[in-house]
């Protein structure tokens, strides 16, 4: 149709027409792709504030925790909706308790409101139904923007009626 040496109207060869779609199509894509700078985590500020001298008990409607709170800041501590912590918990039944130093997966997890007493004091109750067997708990502060404080040791309640 188009003779060799034709220039005009619908003569164009190939190489520009290439040169053009891949100009255009790093274009669009450099222009499209968001966020020009690396990914990035924000930094959350650790909460240093640990319970400590942790008695656990059995009340009416569940698990009563006491102990002391710990760590810098800890005697400034006072807040008008108290003190979220958070409550794993792990059951076994009469005769399945792990040994002492076998780990144990805490399967149930709950934050809770706790209050705060005279000096460094805490309290705060988990409701939860009295089972037999043995019942593991570890419990930590949760500061105000979801960061965890450290872990308490582990806390053991054995029910046998």
């Amino acid at each position: 149709m188009y003779s060799k040496g034709k220039r005009g109207v619908g003569a164009l060869k190939p190489r520009p027409i290439i040169s053009l779609l891949l100009c255009l199509t790093t274009a669009f894509f450099l222009g499209s792709c968001g966020k020009k700078g690396p990914p990035f985590v924000p930094k959350k500020r650790p909460i240093a504030l640990e319970l400590k001298d942790i008695t656990v008990s059995w009340v009416q409607d569940g698990v009563r925790f006491e102990g002391k709170v710990r760590g810098p800041g800890a005697d400034k501590l006072r807040r008008p909706h108290g003190l979220k912590i958070m409550i794993e918990h792990a059951w076994y039944g009469p005769g399945q308790a792990p040994c002492k130093s076998c780990p144990i997966v805490f399967t149930n997890k709950e934050v809770v409101s706790g209050t705060l007493g005279k000096g460094r004091s805490f309290s705060c109750s988990l409701p939860l139904p009295k089972r037999r067997g043995v019942h593991f708990f570890q419990i930590r502060v949760v500061g105000d923007n979801g960061v965890l404080g450290p872990v308490s040791e582990r806390l053991q309640l054995v029910v046998t009626d």
